[in-house]
């Protein structure tokens, strides 16, 4: 046991994963005043390092050294940076104390989750165990209550309830938004109160819920009756999907491993949580966009409510102070571009040297990517092995039939939730162990991989591939008519 001493309770975190990235062999102990220690023997032994802190010092020493590490500051330092300051002072030390090079960016505590899983995949504590990376990524699956599952749990009650009540041909006859709101005014039960609480807790999570046009639970309800009328017809799948899911790893993680396992899975839960609030953000914001825009349809300057979306913030404002802004003009203007920014390949990225050149695309062609010898390699983000048919998933819409499909996609965002849980597994060209794709797919046991470049290019909708979860790898089995 390595004892380390330290006058700041808060900084505890900090300085026990600095410390052990430079010294993951160490099983250590950081001590503050407030530390309860019962154990004399720990009590008892000598620190082999100390930090102490003053007004305007922080002084590291390391007793195996002859150097003593000082850092200074001022009343100058900004309260909110000196967490940070105080960080890149050890990690100078602790890299001047070692000879050891680590590179900060990993370090700085800025985005916690990617740093314990970057830590995590490196595995040097862990080099004996087999098949490691398989055994980390079960470390951080499995995760109990994880926020992102929430809203398909929820939905497999509302499943049950209508199949247990016997009300599939009632919402079937429910055809539009106001004939929902008819039903919920006329029905009220149980039932029906569990739908709008649904709609009031997971209304704004949906199919590119991070763009205000698309349309949510909350915005147009009928669409939750609609996709509960597609649960019920595969409604042991939907059910599955949301039932928990513990994760026994075939070997048991230690030390440094052990440790970045349980910072990243920590990490994942709190980043999910936060991504749910987001999504109800923007439904805020969606509400209030949505009501100026019939504000804009009963004054008659624009067509339908949700025209609003075609125009910019400013000129909303712009419309409030002047009434003879022409909106549909500028409307029908801004269609026509977007018809032509369709035909454009979904770049990553843009890089302009100089002046930025006209983007309107009336001259925009579609980019190609071939390959010949039908095996793929990406990363591995949640094991099983499966073979089906390729749904290539250009336009994600709830009302996509993804029962038994293997989806191909460039990326996904939270909503995909509804969408994978029907599927038997999920490609995507962009993501990581941490992207959406990799933890949903994980916690709802559909094997999956992402990272590879072109693929939406190089599938199409009827092939027959076979996804391997644990290897990366993506066989192409049979192709349809190219």
């Amino acid at each position: 046991m390595q004892i380390m001493k330290s006058n700041k309770a808060q900084f505890e975190y900090d300085i026990h994963a600095l410390v052990k990235a430079f010294y993951p062999e160490w099983e250590l102990k950081v001590l503050t005043p407030d530390s309860v220690i019962k154990d004399r023997k720990i009590r008892e032994m000598e620190p082999v390092m100390e930090l102490s802190f003053g007004d305007t010092k922080v002084e590291l020493k390391v007793r195996s050294s002859l150097h003593n590490y000082v850092w200074e500051h001022t009343d100058q330092v900004d309260p909110a940076e000196y967490k940070n300051a105080f960080k890149r002072f050890l990690y100078t030390s602790l890299q001047e104390e070692t000879g050891i090079s680590l590179p900060w960016g990993n370090l700085t505590g800025i985005r916690p989750t990617k740093i314990a899983m970057t830590m995590l995949e490196q595995g040097k504590a862990e080099t004996k165990i087999p098949d490691y990376e398989n055994v980390a990524k079960q470390a951080i699956s499995g995760i109990s209550q994880l926020e992102s599952l929430a809203p398909v749990k929820e939905l497999s009650h509302l499943v049950a309830c209508v199949m247990q009540e016997g009300r599939v041909l009632e919402l079937q006859k429910l055809q539009s938004n106001q004939d929902y709101q008819k039903y919920i005014e006329e029905t009220k039960d149980t039932f029906t109160k569990q739908l709008e609480l649904y709609i009031e807790k997971y209304g704004d999570r949906n199919i590119e819920e991070l763009k205000l046009e698309s349309k949510t639970f909350r915005t147009d309800p009928i669409l939750l009756i609609r996709h509960l009328l597609s649960c019920v017809e595969h409604a042991s799948n939907i059910q599955a999907s949301a039932r928990d899911r513990t994760y026994v790893p075939s070997k048991k993680l230690t030390g440094l491993s052990a440790f970045f396992a349980k910072r990243a899975a920590l990490g994942i839960s709190n980043r999910e949580k936060s991504r749910l609030h987001r999504s109800r953000l923007y439904g805020m914001m969606r509400t209030l966009v949505l009501q100026i825009g019939s504000n804009l349809q009963t004054q008659g300057r624009i067509a339908h409510r949700e025209d609003i979306f075609w125009l910019d913030c400013e000129e909303i404002e712009q419309a409030a102070k002047d009434s003879s802004v022409d909106l549909e003009t500028i409307i029908a203007r801004r269609k026509e571009d977007y018809q032509g920014y369709s035909a454009l390949p979904a770049y990553s990225r843009l890089v302009f040297s100089g002046k930025i050149f006209d983007k309107h695309p009336q001259k925009a062609t579609t980019q190609h990517f071939h390959h010949k010898n039908g095996i793929y390699f990406g990363t591995a983000c949640s094991q099983g092995n499966v073979k089906g048919e390729v749904l290539l998933v250009t336009k994600p819409s709830l009302s996509l039939d993804t029962q038994d499909k293997i989806l191909v996609t460039k990326m996904t965002d939270p909503g995909w939730v509804f969408l994978i849980a029907s599927a038997k597994g999920i490609v995507a060209e962009k993501g990581s162990l941490l992207s959406h794709t990799a933890i949903i797919s994980r916690e709802l046991g559909r094997p999956s991989i992402v990272g590879i470049p072109h693929i939406t290019e190089i599938l199409k909708d009827g092939d027959i591939v076979e996804v391997d979860g644990d290897t990366g790898t993506l066989t192409i089995l049979s192709s349809t008519t190219r």
